[in-house]
C-alpha cells in the first residue's frame, strides 16, 4: 500500500425525493416553499445545539458499537 486506504470509499446516493438533479423546476420550487413555510411556522432549530445534538448521538453510537 502507498498512501492510500486498503479498500473502496463510497458516499451513500441521496433519496429521489431530495436530489435536485433529478428534480423539475417546480419539484425544487415545491421543496424550497416547504422549507420556507416550515421556517414562517417556527418548525425550526438552532443549528449549534442540532450539530451538538449530532455528535453526541453519534459518538453514543460509537461507543454502544465497542461495547
Amino acid at each position: 500500500m502507498t498512501g492510500g486506504i486498503p479498500f473502496a470509499v463510497t458516499l451513500p446516493k441521496a433519496p429521489v425525493s431530495v436530489n435536485a438533479d433529478l428534480m423539475t423546476a417546480d419539484e425544487i420550487r415545491a421543496k424550497l416553499k416547504e422549507g420556507y413555510n416550515d421556517i414562517e411556522k417556527g418548525n425550526v432549530q438552532d443549528a449549534a445545539a442540532a450539530f451538538r445534538d449530532f455528535g453526541r448521538h453519534t459518538n453514543e453510537a460509537v461507543q454502544d458499537s465497542d461495547n
